[in-house]
């Protein structure tokens, strides 16, 4: 599994598309594995209430999927935003369950989520929150990476970056 990271609105899932359509990698997101086991959806305001106990349903959920040895994608987030508004980070143990072999962090500009998220989900985030929500998750994944020993890449939304993907799937094993 390779992990792929970042706020709400960075592009998760169109670089995952992307590599689905040109190296065949499956692609799941963690939330929507989450909402469906837990038959809920997630308010625009992207608030979650019981952070552990969601990232408890996606361990789960991924084991009860049996996937086996195929590699896939898996988008989510490395911090998300509590009921208190705060930026929160996921608990360490649910990267050390999910044992990703690779982390991919998305990145863009505070301004294109911005307008992303209000085009998506008709919701104004402040650009100063955003830009720290970034800056935190890439923080929190350039440490899971650091810890676990396993390979980190940064792509930037607002730039194609179709070779260095490929070369870090390869990098990691995902492709030959």
């Amino acid at each position: 599994m390779i992990f792929v990271g970042g706020i709400h609105g960075v592009g998760k899932t169109t670089v995952c598309q992307v590599i689905h359509d040109e190296f065949q990698i499956d692609h799941y997101s963690a939330s929507a594995l989450i909402a469906n086991a837990k038959r809920e959806e997630f308010g625009v305001a992207k608030q979650v209430a019981d952070i552990e106990t969601n990232q408890d349903f996606l361990t789960r959920v991924l084991k009860d999927m049996q996937i086996g040895s195929r590699w896939f994608l898996l988008d989510g987030h490395f911090c998300l935003i509590d009921t208190r508004s705060q930026i929160t980070r996921v608990p360490e143990d649910t990267f050390r369950q999910l044992a990703p072999r690779g982390i991919i962090t998305m990145q863009d500009t505070v301004n294109k989520i911005k307008g992303r998220l209000l085009n998506r989900d008709n919701f104004v985030y402040d650009e100063p929150f955003l830009e720290q929500f970034q800056d935190e998750e890439l923080r929190y994944a350039v440490e899971l990476a650091n810890m676990m020993h396993i390979p980190h890449v940064v792509i930037h939304t607002n730039e194609p970056q179709i070779r260095k993907l490929e070369e870090f799937l390869r990098m990691v094993g995902a492709i030959v």
